[in-house]
């Protein structure tokens, strides 16, 4: 083989291989990504148990991408919600996932989704540590996840322990069914 590049064989290294492994994680990353934001936004949730699948499906993922494990718990009935109530339940989810992920150092992460015929109730509960609210970038995340409960008359409350971890419960009225 002469110089000048003449006969260069084709085929990849093991390093190249290997170099080409965190392009395939991005990759993944971004179309994970883009999965997650489409169940939000392309699905306006219409029924509650639309709702709860919907939740359970972003648990599941969560727990793939973190290794946190994360139990999904709900009996639900039929119960009336509006579309940017449920949305609005949603996405607090994410968000109170990603206050976890960043956070908490949790092992375990617990979602109780419970209703009654004049409220939607999201319970979400880590082992991990607890956090001084006073943190600027979880004091932002929690104002927005307040904020969201409270653009659909809902309410969050939040408790923390150094026993038992955090945990956040999502109130949300029902809507009420048009009288005749």
């Amino acid at each position: 083989m002469g110089s000048g590049g003449a006969g260069k064989s084709n085929h990849r290294t093991g390093n190249d291989a290997f170099a080409a492994e965190p392009a395939r994680e991005v990759a993944r990353f971004v179309q994970a990504l883009g999965q997650r934001d489409r169940v939000g936004q392309a699905h306006r949730f219409e029924t509650a148990s639309a709702l709860a699948a919907a939740i359970k499906w972003e648990a599941q993922q969560f727990q793939t991408r973190t290794a946190i494990l994360c139990h999904c718990d709900h009996a639900l009935e039929e119960v009336n919600l509006t579309p940017d109530r449920s949305t609005a339940i949603f996405r607090i989810f994410q968000d109170a996932l990603a206050n976890v992920l960043s956070h908490s150092k949790a092992g375990i992460v617990s979602v109780i989704i419970e209703e009654d015929s004049r409220e939607f109730k999201l319970r979400i509960s880590d082992n991990g540590i607890t956090y001084d609210e006073k943190s600027s970038r979880l004091s932002l995340g929690m104002f927005g996840m307040r904020e969201r409960a409270q653009l659909v008359d809902g309410t969050i409350d939040i408790t923390r322990s150094s026993a038992t971890g955090t945990t956040v419960i999502v109130r949300i009225p029902t809507s009420q069914p048009a009288v005749d």
